[in-house]
């Protein structure tokens, strides 16, 4: 997120009058609540989080459109209308039965590893280890919203094991609805959808692009789900300049996940020498 990391590092330039994740949620609160009079109780799940109506209720994640806002703000408009849109079709099929997952919507996303501790409803998703603090989680992705997949989901499907998590990484080309590879400093941002820029260091697909672009001894950080840096780790300003990003990005993000350097070995994602 360019415009993320140019608050970050803008020299005491203002943010975005949201820029604060509850700040924003209590906006979107009072939108749907001036907007749609029938949707009650709305209840605060996160500093991103809604619940609107009782069981059944709608769980609302807002880190996809909050991130789109930080990227720029002027279309805040435009991001509560849609949202609006969504908002009004899932309330209107909330008690119908939830249609069984296919396999084009499983998607494999990267997550902190205490997220399948956080409480009952997250034990259950079906997961696997990345590294010491991150897992790969799959989730299943349908436009309008996102649910993480859980054992009985996997079942359903009639896909196991490795073959699961292979499918959901391949599939995430599929799903980014953009894709582009900007200069930020010394260092190169993917600038994806604001939602899957971390877990596209899953797919090979998306390597094969990058190594093409930019060669060199690459290291990567992915100190937030909305955010992917890249370097070579020959150049060792770049290499500093990284490791200072990481950590800024992880310590104010609203979704963070590592602040360690890392590169691919293989199959395999292992930190790398600073």
């Amino acid at each position: 997120m360019a415009g993320f990391l140019s608050g970050l590092f803008g020299g005491g330039k203002a943010g975005p009058p949201l820029s604060q994740p509850e700040r924003f949620r209590d906006h979107i609160i009072q939108q749907i609540a001036t907007t749609r009079p029938g949707l009650r109780p709305i209840d605060i799940s996160g500093p991103l989080g809604i619940v609107i109506g009782k069981a059944p209720a709608l769980q609302i994640n807002l880190d996809n459109m909050f991130a789109f806002y930080l990227d720029d703000p002027s279309r805040l408009p435009a991001l509560i209308e849609g949202h609006m849109a969504a908002l009004d079709e899932s309330w209107a099929t909330r008690h119908a039965p939830a249609a069984p997952p296919k396999p084009e919507e499983i998607v494999a996303t990267i997550r902190p590893a205490d997220l399948i501790t956080s409480g009952e409803d997250t034990a259950n998703i079906l997961h696997a280890p990345l590294t010491d603090d991150l897992i790969v989680a799959l989730g299943i992705d349908r436009k309008a919203s996102f649910q993480y997949l859980t054992r009985d989901d996997g079942a359903e499907l009639g896909l196991e094991g490795t073959a699961l998590f292979n499918r959901g990484k391949a599939n995430l080309m599929e799903v980014v609805t953009s894709l582009s590879l900007e200069p930020e400093g010394l260092l190169m941002q993917v600038m994806a959808d604001g939602f899957y820029d971390a877990s596209l260091i899953l797919n090979d697909r998306f390597w094969l692009g990058i190594e093409d672009k930019i060669g060199g001894e690459l290291v990567f950080a992915i100190p937030a789900q909305n955010m992917l840096l890249l370097a070579d780790a020959r150049d060792h300003a770049a290499l500093a300049q990284l490791c200072e990003l990481s950590k800024a990005c992880f310590e104010s993000a609203p979704k963070p996940l590592s602040p360690t350097i890392y590169r691919r070995d293989g199959d395999d994602i292992v930190p790398a020498p600073t």
